[in-house]
């Protein structure tokens, strides 16, 4: 099995819960057109700009990529981004985070509506796309919205449960990794077994999923594990948007130069430089005022360091 296909049902609904959970707390603290404005910057943005980026440079260099790209492949930026590889994710989720914030500030629906709509959209969206269990580079727009839409209701419903640091203390516990473990294996055998299941269990088994990697991080984080996970994800947008690239460089420079195909060499080279080169570039923009590489609007702070 390959280790991406045990994560794949639910590693994207993940990030959209969480942006759902923070998103009532943005609300209360700015208005819509701060709040839109503020997306633009942060998400639209890099999206826009690393996407054309990413293309130029694999036209260019398409002698040394497996991504054969045109011309025409800038015009997907705005309508087919499942065809420029990972970025579609920055776009899905502005759009969904718009569009719920437009629903909730200006209709007011309870949070029981919001959810009975997002389990509508994700109803309607299975008709879209049947088979589950393929990411396919046709994928619309349309359906990214109509599926994700319900993780980030979640994520507001649940906010603030989550954020209260009695209940932190509470889902931290062993305990409730022992119980979710055995359910999250089984469901995920299935998945891995069955791969186009019913839509509605395929629903059930990414909330599990989801609620298995949360129950980690709460216990990484009430342990004091891994405290480097914490300085990887404050970069986490910056690492998203280039990663590709770097991976994509070191692959050539490690094949192409030092003639070297091993596969756990190449592997475990490409995921650490995959992260690690994205922030120093990151850190290296913003001393030398590059910063208009990750938003159009000059940070107060020009380091995170």
């Amino acid at each position: 099995l390959e280790f991406n296909d045990v994560f794949f049902n639910f590693r994207m609904p993940v990030f959209f819960i969480l942006s759902g959970i923070f998103i009532g707390r943005s609300i209360s603290k700015h208005s819509v057109y701060h709040l839109v404005l503020n997306r633009l910057n942060t998400i639209m943005y890099p999206y826009l700009l690393w996407s054309f980026i990413q293309i130029t440079l694999q036209i260019f260099l398409s002698r040394y990529t497996n991504s054969k790209k045109t011309p025409y492949d800038y015009f997907y930026i705005l309508y087919k981004p499942h065809m420029i590889e990972q970025f579609w994710y920055l776009y899905a989720l502005f759009l969904v985070t718009v569009i719920y914030v437009l629903i909730k500030v200006y209709l007011k629906p309870a949070n029981g509506i919001q959810l009975c709509l997002g389990i509508l959209f994700y109803y309607v969206a299975s008709f879209l796309k049947h088979d589950v269990s393929q990411f396919k580079v046709d994928d619309s727009l349309l359906h990214d919205v109509l599926y994700f839409y319900i993780f980030f209701a979640i994520g507001d419903v649940i906010s603030s449960f989550v954020l209260d640091k009695e209940n932190f203390l509470k889902m931290a516990r062993i305990s409730n990794m022992a119980i979710i473990i055995v359910p999250f294996i089984i469901t995920q055998a299935w998945w891995l077994t069955h791969r186009n299941p019913f839509i509605l269990i395929f629903g059930l088994i990414v909330l599990l999923g989801c609620l298995f990697l949360y129950l980690i991080s709460f216990l990484l984080d009430r342990y004091g594990l891994f405290r480097w996970l914490r300085v990887v994800g404050n970069y986490s947008l910056y690492i998203y948007v280039m990663h590709i690239l770097v991976i994509s460089a070191i692959r050539i420079l490690l094949i192409k130069v030092f003639h070297q195909y091993n596969f756990y060499i190449l592997m475990i080279t490409l995921e650490v430089t995959g992260i690690i080169i994205p922030i120093i570039f990151y850190n290296g923009s913003m001393r030398a005022g590059l910063w208009f590489l990750y938003t159009f609007k000059k940070p107060h702070t020009e380091s995170q360091i």
